[in-house]
């Protein structure tokens, strides 16, 4: 637990049953490798619990496996940054007031079992960006894609792909996704 935590790895593995928490009060910052290494995966079975005021998921690949459940959670912003990919052994729960990603972001996050994002309980208030973030892609693929909060891609885009037998996608009825264009461009 801390105020700011950044946490660079190529991987996060657990190899018990234990639960893991990182917390931060302030922003919980996690960088992946430039190069997805082949390292032993996790033969744990716990939950990693991932939270912070706001979570920025920054370029390169990140494996989280060894976990049957893993969480990132924000009453703020989950931005995505740069090039890169989060994928996770088992399901992965995600709640924030925003998800949304950095001008010309392309981020991929890999689930071997559900995703869900949703709302957090108690959202925070959020500031704009002077400027708003344009042309980010993301591409969520799961087992099954739960997907009940707001995101905002600025003529971005926004790919949800289930893998599984039923290959269910559902939108809840919180799920505000934005991938419409700038409200504050300009001709000149």
């Amino acid at each position: 637990s801390g105020t700011d935590i950044s946490l660079s790895a190529a991987a996060l593995r657990g190899f018990a049953q234990d639960s893991v928490a990182i917390a931060a009060t302030g922003t919980l910052s996690l960088s992946g490798a430039s190069n997805a290494l082949g390292a032993t995966p996790g033969t744990g079975g716990g939950a990693l619990a991932l939270s912070g005021g706001s979570v920025t998921l920054n370029a390169g690949a990140l494996d989280i496996s060894g976990f049957s459940t893993s969480s990132i959670k924000s009453p703020g912003v989950v931005d995505l940054a740069g090039a890169g990919s989060l994928t996770v052994a088992g399901d992965l729960n995600m709640t924030a007031g925003l998800l949304t990603a950095d001008s010309g972001a392309s981020r991929t996050i890999n689930v071997t079992g559900a995703f869900d994002y949703g709302v957090a309980p108690s959202p925070a208030k959020i500031t704009p960006p002077a400027e708003s973030p344009l042309g980010a892609s993301l591409t969520i693929s799961a087992q099954s894609v739960a997907f009940d909060g707001s995101a905002q891609l600025r003529a971005g885009m926004l790919n949800l792909d289930a893998t599984g037998p039923a290959g269910d996608i559902v939108l809840g009825s919180h799920a505000n996704i934005d991938l419409g264009p700038s409200p504050r461009s300009s001709i000149r």
